[in-house]
């Protein structure tokens, strides 16, 4: 991921708006590359702790899996699908 102040999101998106054409996308991204561990290792720290709780991978891939079992058969709303999961756990991190 790459974070953005928010500064320069309504900076990009305002210069969209005003000078954009119709039908373009635009991306609006900060300048530096953040893995996700190191992004809640970082919020970790703004608020006091130390570490934050992990997962392997797997276990997250077969949790997202029951839940989007157990979502067929109710209207529930899910906290993240295989995808998601599988999308997180590419870079080899952990969840």
């Amino acid at each position: 991921m790459q974070p953005v102040f928010i500064d320069d999101l309504v900076d990009g998106i305002m210069a969209a708006f005003f000078h954009g054409k119709i039908g373009n996308s635009y991306i609006l991204c900060g300048p530096e590359v953040v893995i996700v561990k190191e992004f809640f290792t970082y919020l970790a720290h703004m608020i006091g702790k130390t570490t934050i709780p992990s997962i392997p991978g797997w276990i997250a891939l077969l949790m997202a899996q029951v839940l989007e079992l157990v979502s067929r058969f109710g209207r529930y709303s899910i906290p993240f699908t295989r995808c998601s999961a599988w999308m997180l756990n590419e870079g080899h991190l952990q969840l």
